[in-house]
């Protein structure tokens, strides 16, 4: 039990990892569509 929860911690950090930015640039290009 203790394996399985450190190996969804793993994975939900790497997908954080990889999401953040991805979300970032999507914000970013939300927000450059509203400024013009």
């Amino acid at each position: 039990m203790d394996l399985y929860f450190r190996f969804r911690l793993i994975i939900e950090s790497v997908v954080f990892i990889i999401g953040f930015p991805f979300v970032l640039y999507k914000l970013y290009k939300l927000y450059k569509d509203t400024k013009k």
